[in-house]
């Protein structure tokens, strides 16, 4: 088989190199019955607690719940992630690309400080509304993402690097930040108060205007220990 993606509007399911690929199913409000369409049609596909090695292509997740499922090594390419919820899921060495997360929600994905969900990488990916609470995210990178009202609390963020993304009006509130970076975002209007920072953080060349991202009550004007912000615009 051909290594390119199936760029047709047929639905299929294919394989290669071992790894299923998922293209232009609608899996709306599917998430955890199973996926019962694909494995009805397809025997192999077995009873899904756990989707490993998967690439994703045009696949409508809207509305989908997915509960305690965990996915590792897949790829998600303008996938369609509106209003879809992550409860308590494990998410490692996935990629999302040109997806869509408009008031998509992941709470209490891998709490557990031992487990997290680490290695994700987002990039083109757009979204009004993303939330994401009571969760722990290690190594996750974020790159030409336009995430706009997004809302992280409770939450630990652990070598986290965003990269020519728009935040405007985040909201940060009540996370531990660990390694934080930004580069060239558009971090208008943020707001939030960070419990904790271990390890140094840092915005660079960032547009803060109108932020007041506050550490344990403090309210960061140019920097603050833990926190550097590096030809950032207040």
């Amino acid at each position: 088989m051909s290594d390119a993606i199936n760029n047709s509007k047929t639905p299929s399911i294919e394989k290669y190199d071992n790894k299923l690929r998922v293209n232009n199913y609608d899996l709306t409000r599917y998430g955890n019955e199973r996926f019962l369409d694909l494995c009805e049609e397809n025997p192999e596909y077995p009873e899904v607690t756990s989707f490993t090695e998967t690439d994703y292509f045009r696949v409508d997740f809207s509305g989908a719940k997915f509960d305690d499922l965990e996915f590792k090594n897949c790829t998600f390419t303008e996938c369609n992630f509106e209003k879809a919820v992550f409860d308590d899921c494990g998410l490692y060495d996935c990629s999302f690309n040109r997806c869509n997360f408009t008031a998509c929600t992941f709470d209490y994905c891998t709490s557990d400080e031992n487990v997290p969900v680490e290695n994700i990488e987002f990039v083109d990916c757009k979204g009004e509304f993303l939330t994401a609470t009571y969760c722990n995210f290690k190594n996750m990178t974020m790159k030409n993402c336009n995430f706009k009202f997004m809302s992280i609390k409770d939450s630990s963020l652990s070598e986290f690097y965003a990269n020519n993304c728009s935040m405007a009006s985040a909201c940060f509130d009540e996370s531990a930040f660990n390694v934080v970076k930004f580069t060239d975002c558009d971090l208008t209007g943020i707001t939030g108060e960070i419990a904790i920072i271990d390890n140094g953080s840092e915005f660079r060349d960032c547009n803060l205007t109108d932020s007041e991202l506050r550490v344990k009550s403090l309210l960061i004007i140019n920097s603050h220990k833990g926190i550097d912000v590096v030809n950032g615009t207040l």
